[in-house]
């Protein structure tokens, strides 16, 4: 008794069927399992049953299908070696066989189920179908047959693939002599002819070659409508084609279409027929006794062109006669042709000839209407021409004016004569040579003219027929000349008149005697005149690097020359000058060829009015000197205002009384220039003031002569006349009067407390009020220069007053922000240490000088330069934190930065680093140029950038030194290459001052300043005294290099910025304070009328500089306390279209940078965070 389980072993051969429990029961769910039968004592349990599936077999043919009826009919042959596979109802193969010997293919053990048979197209044949068998099936795919349902047991058969055999289609390419296309036992095959078989769409789907015998075939045909076409072959014309064995159409050229193809044939003879080339030639000859007959003594003439034509006129073949004047053309077709000559030169038309086959002569130089059959040689198509003839003579100078060649007149070159028919139509120009000689060649019978061109520089002397006469009455022309055959005519000569000249010089005139004196200096570039006796301008020039002009080439009268008063002179006097008679042979083109000046000095030489010498006599050969023009150079006359020192405390906040024993009124660094004072010019006697049109056109808007001081405090008077000048100054406001000094040419300075002669003052118009200059002597292009003004800045003791704010375009504190970024949140970090010291005062008393301090690294190589190679412990030696050997940082993940990028699908995402160490300051930029900003921190002079923007320190980044622990770090692109570069705001260092002094300022466009080239460093000589130190990687050499730019450009206190303001990639500087913008918008490191000042902030806001908009040109904005707000429309005004969002708070600090090279701006935040057990970056 007890529970049982009975289990069967799958029988071999069959498939599962099922199981039963008998008569006592049990589970029977499992396959080949009973399980829970329950035994009792003495019990008999019976029918437990398992039961089996028998296999079924699937079996067909493979074979060729003639008659393409898909039936195996017995004349059919099978196809052995065919793969059949066999797929399950899921696609997958599950038996692969191959066909018998009989075509026969079996799958046998198949279990029920749905099946697939799939054939795999044997090579050799075309597809022809399928059919299911006798259990039925889907047979409407090419190569299978699906849906075969196969139950127990069954045997499924006559699954067939019928298969089509292919076709041949062959021909020949042949000669065809008697043009009836039929292959003959006389006429030749033609081997390698291309021949291309098209279906019916007319796609070519083969290609083939004849052989040797000409025979072309295409096999492996499938059945259906096709073309052949033969490629014409070289040296044969098309002769016709035949439709072979089973028709088609032969009707076009060089191809037979509509060849019905069917299953398994052969179809012949489909032939090509061509016919073979004719020649036709001839012979080109000198024909001396014009009979137009090739006679013993007469010339051949080779090289001459002579072209093909067909019957429709158009250029076939074009060939050239050889060295005995023969030509022929070859490879002819049947036809009606034309030949013609291009007539050879040198030789005139003789006629023509038709010759062994005849044609029309009646036209120069054709031969038409020549009939030429296939195989024909047609020869005698010549061509006979007629020799030429010659005119020549000489041009030459006629001193003598009998227009005779005498031996001491000389020839003239390159005078151009030209050769007139009867017409009067020019047909052939020449120039003369050295000898001044000409000739016509070439020429044919008839009556000629030559004309020649007065040449340049010489005047119309006359003319003279020579050998064979003429008619020489007319200027520069000789007529009715008679020329025959073969002829050779000489002296028909042009005589010509020597010219004249006129010169003199402008140039400068210091000391008003009108003479070029060691000091004084010729004017280039100056527009001088010629008129005639009329008045008219007949010429025009410029003077030379000398001061020189001169006029070539007159014909003899009366002149006068005028100068066009040049820019930035004033007119002198005007000399008369003097004449040198006596005439020589001269060029064509006025120069000297030989011979003595004759004759002495003439003074011929006019009147002289304002800038013009008038009435000037010039005989024929002479040449008139010396008539000058001498010119006022002007003076200038410049100086500077400046706060002469510190700021004074009085007890009554007045000047004191004594200046001068607290200020002497000179100029010194310690000292401050004065932007945008005024000015004005006066007379240095009487003090009037002085109008603009007394000086130079162009320098002085239309009243009285007025300047501005620049950012430097200078100021400069040009274009002036000699005399006798006052400078008067307006005094700018909130200073008082200091002590102004006269400059390097004298004067006497009105102060205070200085006696000046009452006498002297009394003169003056108008009460200088001490700020005034007078008596300043300036004599032409004299320069008077430290002309200053000083001024001083007096306060009370001790009070200061306090600093006013500038308004607020802004919300104020705390107010609520327009508008958010949708999905940033401020990341919670640890304790802050650490902030950018803020200034709070707006500046006053005791300032001490500061100054930017502009490097190029370039990604560490600056500009490609090697810099002085220090050795790495030389250069690494002040960085605190870095070990020069391994290149590591201690306590390098204080800094945890947070970045944030917008991406256009997923919305804003943030990632972070630990990147800094305590105390440093976070700075930003794409160093590599890669179009993505890398992070970096300064900390006190050392600049930390993670050069491969991996957000951590490793041996591949970038070391810098440059500044001190006073300094603020600021980055921007200095040199337009497309990577940023680092610079340094603080305390003025040794040497500044004469980088200064020479600071041409950056490569923008907008910079007008012009004291060296703009993007080269300076030399060192002018360069501060302190280098920036550089390293890139661990294994990177060290250099040192001089300081590119320094400027001068804010004080302490303010916050410095950079950015892009106008667009053209160069960064350029600003600063901020207490929400005042300064920025520097020409890029010339100095506050100038381009700059602006922009008022976007408050006291104690953080400045952001971005191009937050994507235009290429930054924007500013400012952070408070986790409150951004981004002028986003570039107008730098708060207004509706700018964005206001919180992102952090006040323990952080704003860094922006393009994080994702989008080319737009995104926020990111830096603190200070407690120390990390792993050192590295953590993303």
């Amino acid at each position: 008794p007890g529970r049982y389980a009975v289990r069967e072993l799958q029988p071999t051969g069959y498939f599962q069927g099922g199981q039963r429990a008998g008569s006592g029961g049990g589970d029977d769910s499992q396959v080949d399992l009973i399980t829970s039968i329950n035994v009792g004592s003495d019990q008999h349990l019976v029918d437990y049953d398992f039961c089996e599936l028998p296999p079924s077999i699937l079996s067909g043919y493979v074979h060729a299908d003639p008659d393409q009826d898909c039936v195996f009919d017995a004349s059919e042959t099978p196809l052995q070696g065919v793969k059949v596979e066999l797929l399950d109802s899921a696609g997958k193969v599950i038996a692969t066989t191959t066909t018998d010997a009989t075509g026969y293919y079996k799958f046998e053990g198949l279990a029920p189920g749905s099946y697939t048979v799939r054939e795999t197209q044997p090579d050799g044949y075309f597809h022809g179908g399928q059919v299911a068998g006798s259990k039925g099936g889907d047979d409407s795919q090419a190569d299978r047959i699906s849906s075969i349902v196969i139950g127990a047991g069954e045997t499924l058969v006559n699954y067939n693939f019928c298969e089509l055999p292919p076709s041949s289609l062959s021909g020949y390419v042949h000669t065809d002599v008697d043009r009836d296309c039929v292959f003959d036992a006389n006429e030749s095959p033609i081997a390698g002819v291309k021949i291309e078989l098209l279906d019916v769409n007319g796609n070519v789907v083969a290609t083939t070659t004849t052989d040797a015998k000409g025979f072309y075939q295409f096999t492996n045909l499938t059945p259906g409508q096709y073309a052949v076409r033969e490629t014409q072959p070289d040296g044969y014309f098309d002769g016709g084609q035949v439709a072979g064995s089973k028709g088609g159409d032969a009707s076009g050229s060089n191809r037979i279409t509509t060849i019905p193809v069917g299953s398994g044939e052969t179809l012949v003879e489909y032939n090509f027929c061509e016919l073979p080339p004719s020649s036709l030639s001839g012979f080109i000859y000198s024909d001396v006794d014009q009979d137009c007959e090739f006679d013993p003594g007469e010339s051949p003439l080779g090289g001459v062109t002579v072209e093909l034509l067909d019957s429709t006129g158009k250029v076939i073949a074009t060939t050239t006669t050889d060295d005995d004047g023969f030509y022929t053309f070859t490879n002819l077709a049947p036809g009606k042709y034309t030949v013609r000559e291009t007539q050879p030169d040198g030789y005139f038309d003789g006629g023509q000839v038709a010759g062994s086959h005849g044609g029309d002569a009646s036209v120069t130089n054709h031969i038409s209407a020549i009939d030429i059959g296939p195989g024909q040689t047609l020869v005698d198509y010549d061509f006979c021409e007629l020799p030429p003839s010659s005119l020549s003579g000489f041009v030459h100078t006629d001193l003598d004016q009998d227009c005779v060649y005498d031996a001491n007149e000389s020839p003239i070159e390159g005078v151009k004569i030209e050769l007139l028919d009867s017409n009067g139509d020019v047909i052939a120009t020449t120039t003369t040579d050295a000898n001044g000689f000409y000739k016509f060649d070439g020429l044919a019978p008839g009556t000629y003219a030559v004309r020649e061109t007065q040449p340049v520089g010489l005047f119309h002397g006359g003319q003279r027929a020579g050998s064979k006469g003429g008619d020489d009455s007319s200027a520069d022309l000789i007529t009715a000349i008679n020329v025959g055959a073969g002829e050779t005519l000489i002296d028909y000569n042009f005589c010509e008149f020597p010219p004249s000249s006129l010169s003199g010089m402008v140039h400068t005139d210091i000391d008003n005697d009108c003479v070029l004196d060691a000091n004084e200096r010729p004017i280039a570039g100056v527009t001088v005149e010629l008129l005639d006796a009329s008045g008219n301008v007949i010429a025009t020039t410029l003077t030379d690097a000398e001061g020189r002009y001169e006029f070539t080439n007159l014909r003899p009268g009366t002149y006068s020359v005028r100068e066009i008063q040049p820019a930035g002179y004033f007119d002198g006097g005007d000399p008369t000058g003097r004449a040198i008679g006596g005439a020589a042979a001269l060029t064509q083109n006025g120069g000297l060829l030989g011979g003595q000046l004759d004759g002495g000095l003439d003074n011929v030489g006019g009147s002289t009015d304002n800038d013009q010498h008038s009435g000037i006599a010039i005989r024929p050969g002479q040449r008139h000197v010396d008539y000058n023009f001498c010119e006022i150079p002007p003076a200038s006359l410049a100086g500077r205002v400046f706060q002469d020192g510190d700021v004074l405390q009085t007890p009554d906040g007045l000047a004191p009384a004594d200046l001068r024993s607290v200020r002497d009124g000179k100029f010194t660094s310690d000292d401050k220039p004065i932007a945008g004072v005024t000015l004005e010019l006066r007379n240095g006697i009487n003090g009037d003031p002085i109008d603009s049109s007394q000086a130079l056109p162009g320098y002085y808007a239309d009243g009285n002569i007025r300047v501005v001081t620049d950012a430097n405090g200078n100021y400069e008077f040009l274009g002036l006349p000699p005399g006798n000048y006052a400078v008067y100054q307006i005094h700018p406001d909130s200073y008082a009067d200091g002590l102004d000094t006269p400059g390097t040419t004298n004067g006497i300075a009105i102060n205070p407390s200085d006696n000046v002669d009452q006498q002297i003052v009394r003169r003056l118009s108008q009460d200088p009020a001490d700020d005034a200059i007078i008596l300043i002597p300036l004599g032409a292009g004299q320069r008077s220069a430290e002309n200053n003004f000083s001024e001083i800045l007096v306060e009370k003791t001790p009070s200061i007053p306090p600093t006013p704010i500038p308004p607020n375009y802004l919300p104020p504190r705390g107010s609520t922000p327009t508008g958010g970024v949708p999905g940033l949140s401020t990341p919670q970090v640890g304790s802050p240490n650490m902030t950018i010291p803020v200034p709070s005062s707006v500046g006053g008393g005791g300032m001490r000088g500061y100054t930017w301090h502009l490097s190029v690294v370039n990604a560490g190589n600056p500009r490609g330069e090697v810099g002085a190679n220090f050795g790495g412990a030389v250069v690494l030696q002040p960085a605190a934190f870095l070990s020069p050997q391994d290149w590591a940082l201690a306590q390098m993940q204080t800094g945890q930065w947070t970045l944030v990028s917008d991406d256009a699908e997923n919305g804003p995402k943030s990632k972070r680093f630990h990147f800094g160490m305590p105390g440093a300051i976070p700075i930003s930029g794409d160093f590599n140029g890669d179009g993505l900003e890398e992070i970096g921190v300064f900390y006190q002079g050392r600049w930390f950038v993670d050069l491969n923007g991996n957000g951590r320190w490793d041996e591949e980044d970038l070391w810098a030194k440059l500044g001190g622990k006073d300094d603020l770090p600021v980055t921007g692109d200095w040199d337009g290459d497309g990577k940023d570069d680092i610079g340094t705001f603080g305390p003025e260092w040794s040497g500044d001052a004469r980088a200064i002094a020479v600071e041409p300022g950056l490569p923008d466009p907008f910079n007008m300043r012009v004291a060296r080239p703009k993007n080269f460093p300076p030399k060192p000589a002018d360069a501060p005294d302190e280098l920036r130190l550089l390293k890139r990687s661990a294994k990177g050499s060290p250099r040192a290099d001089v300081i590119d730019h320094v400027f001068r450009y804010g004080t302490d206190g303010d916050i410095p910025v950079a950015g892009d303001w106008n667009g053209d990639g160069i960064s350029t500087i600003g600063i901020f304070r207490n929400g005042k913008w300064h920025l520097d918008m020409d890029g010339d490191g100095q506050w100038s009328r381009a700059d602006v000042i922009v008022y976007f902030g408050e006291p104690g806001d953080r400045p952001v500089v971005g191009d937050f908009n994507g235009d290429g040109i930054d924007e500013i904005g400012f952070f408070r306390a986790g409150q951004w707000t981004l002028d986003i429309d570039g107008d730098r005004e708060l207004t509706a279209h700018d964005r206001v969002f919180q992102y952090g708070d006040a323990h952080d600090l704003p860094i922006v940078g393009d994080w994702d090279g989008d080319g737009v701006d995104e926020p990111g935040l830096y603190r200070e965070v407690r120390q990390h057990g792993d050192h590295q970056a953590r993303n």
